[in-house]
């Protein structure tokens, strides 16, 4: 997903990334309505109750978060992104997507005026100075009870390089326990840092659960004489977190 361009080689990159622009309405549609499971079984318990409030997804990519949104019946989600093509994608299927630089567009929201704020795959794409100030500034536009969702590459997990290195324009990556420190140093609460891991609403959820238990239980056990476990497995991790 396009972030902000801070230098040569992120304009580059982000000019020459693939995107579905391609295929057919009904492709794009199967397809986010295949990513529309996973986030429902994996946030859709975190999301705010009221479906009318302000959700701002930044940046959106080619907006399956923003379609899953819809679906579920939120009527007031936008999602931005500088990336022109892929925004176009989203398009295609009448989604409330648009271009614009996401910082632009958080500065112009007022303070406690946001009732969610999406942000996956950004922060690793800045200085972390600038994630602070980004994280920082999330807290202060949304409301009280307000939710941020963050994805990010996981550090700490076994297969974490496979995220941490497949983009050019990664400039850092974190462990779970880092994640969790930043959103609380920044004033979030009941914040719930957790993988990509089954769950049942997924395609064959229970069975894929039953093996992942099976499989964790049985490395970290095994794990055990090197004064070592794993909590998160998967390449990337989600975040949650509350303005109280």
């Amino acid at each position: 997903m396009t972030a902000m361009v801070t230098n040569d080689l992120d304009r580059w990159y982000y000019e020459h990334q693939p995107n579905n622009g391609a295929h057919s309405v009904e492709d794009l549609r199967i397809q986010f309505e295949k990513a529309s499971r996973v986030y429902k079984s994996m946030i859709g318990e975190y999301l705010p109750r009221n479906q009318s409030g302000l959700i701002l997804d930044m940046p959106c990519g080619e907006g399956s978060f923003i379609y899953f949104l819809t679906k579920t019946g939120f009527n007031n989600a936008k999602g931005f992104d500088l990336d022109q093509q892929r925004i176009a994608v989203g398009r295609k299927l009448g989604l409330p997507v648009y271009v614009e630089d996401v910082q632009h567009v958080l500065d112009n929201q007022e303070d406690s005026s946001v009732q969610c704020i999406i942000s996956m795959n950004f922060v690793e794409h800045v200085e972390k100075i600038d994630a602070v100030n980004w994280i920082q500034k999330v807290f202060n536009k949304l409301k009280p009870g307000g939710v941020f969702i963050i994805t990010t590459p996981s550090a700490d997990s076994p297969f974490g390089n496979s995220h941490i290195y497949n983009d050019l324009t990664h400039k850092w990556a974190a462990t779970s326990s880092v994640v969790y420190q930043l959103l609380t140093n920044c004033g979030f609460s009941n914040v719930k840092v957790f993988g990509f891991h089954p769950r049942p609403g997924m395609r064959f959820g229970l069975i894929r659960c039953v093996l992942f238990w099976i499989t964790a239980k049985v490395i970290n056990f095994c794990l055990l004489p090197l004064g070592h476990s794993y909590k998160i497995w998967s390449p990337s991790m989600w975040a949650v977190a509350v303005k109280t």
